[in-house]
């Protein structure tokens, strides 16, 4: 299976102390979305200022967007604050992603898009769709509530009978979910092997 490089395309932004969580949290993004890309380290880094200079705003120059990790702790890191005050300057689009159930409350980065909260199912598959559309991968997910309308090419929901986009009709195949945590099932199956809830 080949995987998307996606290197160029954005940059993840995290606080020095995340870079474990950070690396996790990468690694599962290009899991999912099937894409090659290497996390940007600055561990080792003693003259912040200097680096970022050098490293980090060329890279952010050439990148679509800027994906922050962000925790309670995230406006005590340097790096962070230099690379959304760059952002700003850009009018970069910059996509704030919650990596810890802290309650957040921010002085510095005021971001103007909503938070993903990476820890909420529904939040993490919103961003993963939306990370989808804006790195332009063309693949379908087993994941995704999403497929492509194989007439004009368009975005459709995967149980949908036409595209609303062309009308072509669609078989909507016997394929069966949990209603409760969304899980696929057997067609025959008369409780989630997930969840344990009963399945009409």
């Amino acid at each position: 299976m080949e995987k998307t490089d996606v290197q160029n395309k954005f940059f993840v932004c995290y606080a020095k102390a995340d870079e474990k969580l950070a690396t996790d949290v990468v690694d599962e993004i290009s899991k999912y979305l099937e894409i090659n890309y290497s996390l940007w380290s600055y561990s080792g880094v003693d003259d912040v200022e200097s680096y970022f200079e050098s490293t980090v705003a060329p890279i952010l120059d050439n990148v679509d967007f800027v994906l922050f990790l962000v925790n309670s702790t995230v406006e005590q890191d340097e790096m962070v604050k230099m690379v959304f005050k760059y952002c700003n300057n850009l009018n970069k689009s910059m996509v704030p992603l919650k990596v810890a159930p802290d309650r957040l409350r921010f002085k510095i980065l005021a971001f103007r898009s909503k938070y993903y909260d990476y820890l909420e199912k529904d939040d993490k598959e919103s961003l993963l769709e939306q990370m989808h559309s804006w790195l332009g991968l063309t693949k379908v997910y087993e994941w995704s509530p999403l497929k492509f309308c194989s007439n004009c090419g368009n975005k459709i929901r995967s149980n949908a009978s036409f595209c609303m986009w062309c009308g072509k009709q669609y078989l909507v195949s016997a394929e069966k979910f949990c209603p409760k945590c969304g899980n696929h099932l057997k067609p025959t199956s008369v409780f989630c092997n997930r969840c344990g809830a009963q399945v009409t």
